[in-house]
C-alpha cells in the first residue's frame, strides 16, 4: 500500500469516511484565494478532513508528523491556500457550538466554525455584540481574531483585546490553554491569567497564519449593544440600509480641509473617549460604497468630485451605550470638538452623505466590505502600521513615493484609499496604504514587487511598518530588535517537524 493510501486511512480512522475527501472538485475549492502567492503558488492540497473536535485535531496533527505531511487550519484569513505538496486542510465547519454566553462578564465561549453572524444573532437577544472582523459576518469569529482582528468596535477595544483565553492544538498535537482557561474550573474571562498570557505567540500583529497550531476554543470580549435584537437592515444588497433608534445611535460624517486637522479631530475625539467606532473615511471608500458595479465606479471616480470633495473625512458612530442622556451628551461633546478643530459637520441630506447610508450601518456587523473588492479583482498594501495617528501622514507619504515609482500598469488601479483605523480611543492607530490590481499572473508578480519596496522604502526613511510576513522578516528583523532570530526559534519549538503550514509564520527551512 502506498504511503497516500495509508495516510487517507489514518485520517479516515479519526473523523470517519465520510469526513474526510481526496475528491479533486472539492480540492480546488480549497485551493483559491485572491492575494499573489494564493495565484503564482497555489495547488490542491492532498485532502481536506473535517474534525468534531479538539481530540481529533489532535490526532490528525500526530498523523501528519509521522509521515512528515502538512497541515493548515482552513479559514485562516485567507493565508490557508497550500502552496507545497502533501497538505492537509482542516475546515472545522463541525465545530461551530457557541459554548457559553456570559451576559454579567460580557464574553462567549466559542468553536472555530462560531461565525460573527451567528454569534451576534445570540448576543444581540442578550443586549451584546462582537467586535465583528473584517472578513464580516459570514467569517470565523476565531480565525478572524487571530489574523489582525480589525473591525469598528476596536476605536474602544484594541485590536488585541477580543481573544481573552483559548484552547490551541501546537503543531506536535499537544493542548495548550491560555489565560484563565489554563486554571481548573476557573472561567476564561481573562486572557492574562492567572494562567499565561501567550496571545502574542497565538497571533501577533498580523496573525501566524496556521504557522503554530490551531485554536480550538476560544473565550471572545463582546460589547454591549443598546440597539434592536435583531440587526434592523431593509432592502436588498447593495442597496440596503439599517436604520437604528435616533435617541440611541447617531452617525456623523466629518469634514477638513488637511490631513493634520483631521488628526487632531481624531486626537480630541479620542480624549474625550465618545463614539463607538471612528475612522478616517477616504475618497475611494465613498465611491465603491455609493456605486454598484465596476462601470458605475470608474464612472463615478473620472469626475473627480470625491478627491475634491472626500480628501479629508472622519466618519464617527455616537451611541448611547447607558442611556438616551449619553448620546445627547456626546452630541455636545462632538460639536464643541468638530468647532474647535476647524471641522465641519456634514448634514445627512448632503451628497457625501448619501454616498454612504447603505454602508455605515455596516460598521457594526462588517457586512459591505466585499464592496472593497469592486475596484479590481484584489488589492494588497504598499505599508501598514500601527503607530499614532500623527505618525499617518508620514505612512501616506512615503507610500505614496513608492507609486510614483512605478510606471502605470494596466491591472492596476491607483487611487486615496489610505486609511486611518484609530484604536484605544486613539492612542495608537492601525494604518493602511492599499492598491488594486487584477488577478493576473503578471500583476501579482508586479504586486510582491511593489509590496516588498514599500516595506523596503519604510525602514529607509525610518517609517513604520507591520507587514511583517514571510520574506520581509530578515529584512525587518533587525530594525525591530531582531525578533525574526526569536520567531524561528519559536516555531522550531512549537514545530520541530515543520508541519504547520510552513513557511509560516517564518521560513526555518535554510536553517
Amino acid at each position: 500500500m502506498d504511503l497516500e493510501k495509508i495516510v487517507l486511512q489514518n485520517l479516515e480512522s479519526i473523523v470517519g469516511p465520510e469526513y474526510v475527501t481526496d475528491d479533486p472538485a472539492i480540492l480546488e475549492a480549497y485551493s483559491k484565494q485572491p492575494w499573489p502567492h494564493g495565484i503564482l503558488l497555489r495547488r490542491r492540497p492532498f485532502a481536506v478532513v473535517i474534525p468534531s473536535c479538539a481530540e481529533e485535531i489532535q490526532s490528525i496533527y500526530r498523523v501528519a508528523n509521522r509521515y512528515k505531511y502538512i497541515v493548515i487550519p482552513a479559514g485562516n484569513y485567507n493565508w490557508d491556500v497550500p502552496t507545497k505538496p502533501n497538505t492537509i486542510v482542516i475546515d472545522p465547519k463541525r465545530m461551530n457550538k457557541i459554548i457559553d454566553i456570559d451576559e454579567k462578564n460580557m464574553f462567549a465561549v466559542i468553536q472555530p466554525g462560531v461565525t460573527h453572524a451567528q454569534l451576534n444573532t445570540e448576543a444581540m437577544k442578550r443586549g451584546l455584540i462582537s467586535n465583528t472582523t473584517g472578513g464580516g459576518g459570514p467569517t470565523s469569529v476565531i480565525a478572524n481574531s487571530l489574523f489582525l482582528g480589525m473591525g469598528g468596535f476596536v476605536y474602544r477595544l484594541g485590536m488585541d483585546k477580543t481573544i481573552l483565553a483559548a484552547e490551541w492544538i501546537l503543531p506536535t498535537g499537544e493542548i495548550l490553554t491560555t489565560g484563565a482557561q489554563a486554571v481548573k474550573n476557573a472561567t476564561p474571562f481573562w486572557y492574562e491569567g492567572t494562567g499565561p498570557d501567550l496571545r502574542g505567540i497565538m497571533r501577533a500583529y498580523l496573525g501566524l497564519l496556521g504557522g503554530f497550531g490551531m485554536a480550538t476554543q476560544m473565550s471572545i470580549k463582546l460589547c454591549p449593544w443598546p440597539g434592536p435584537k435583531t440587526f434592523p437592515v431593509a432592502g436588498i444588497s447593495p442597496e440596503y440600509k439599517a436604520e437604528f433608534p435616533p435617541d440611541i445611535f447617531n452617525f456623523h460624517l466629518i469634514q477638513y480641509d488637511t490631513l493634520e486637522k483631521l488628526v487632531d479631530g481624531m486626537y480630541e475625539i479620542g480624549r474625550a473617549e465618545i463614539g463607538g467606532a471612528m475612522q478616517r473615511i477616504p475618497p475611494l471608500c465613498m465611491v465603491f460604497n455609493s456605486t454598484t458595479s465596476k462601470e458605475e465606479l470608474w464612472k463615478e471616480w473620472e469626475t473627480g468630485y470625491y478627491q475634491k470633495e472626500a480628501e479629508f473625512l472622519i466618519g464617527i458612530w455616537l451611541v448611547g451605550f447607558s442611556c438616551k442622556e449619553q448620546l445627547a451628551f456626546e452630541e455636545k461633546v462632538l460639536q464643541q470638538i468638530i468647532d474647535e478643530t476647524e471641522g465641519k459637520d456634514i448634514p445627512a441630506d448632503h451628497r457625501l452623505f448619501k454616498c454612504i447610508e447603505s454602508w455605515i450601518g455596516e460598521w457594526f456587523r462588517s457586512g459591505a466590505l466585499g464592496r472593497c473588492m469592486r475596484p479590481a479583482g484584489s488589492h494588497a498594501l504598499m505599508n501598514m502600521a500601527s503607530e499614532s495617528l500623527d505618525h499617518a501622514a508620514k505612512v501616506f507619504a512615503d507610500g505614496h513615493t513608492v507609486r510614483k515609482e512605478y510606471p502605470y500598469h494596466k491591472d492596476f488601479f491607483d487611487a486615496d484609499y489610505d486609511w486611518i483605523g484609530p484604536t484605544d480611543f486613539g492612542w495608537y492607530a492601525h494604518l493602511e496604504v492599499p492598491f488594486f490590481m487584477e488577478q493576473t499572473e503578471d500583476s501579482m508578480k508586479k504586486t510582491i514587487e511593489i509590496a516588498t519596496r514599500g516595506v523596503q522604502s519604510a525602514l529607509e526613511n525610518k517609517v513604520h511598518t507591520v507587514i511583517q510576513l514571510g520574506p520581509t522578516h530578515p529584512a525587518v528583523g533587525p530594525v525591530y530588535g531582531n525578533y525574526h532570530l526569536l520567531l524561528k526559534e519559536i516555531k522550531k519549538v512549537l514545530d520541530p517537524n515543520n508541519i504547520s503550514n510552513p513557511p509560516n509564520p517564518i521560513s526555518v527551512e535554510d536553517d
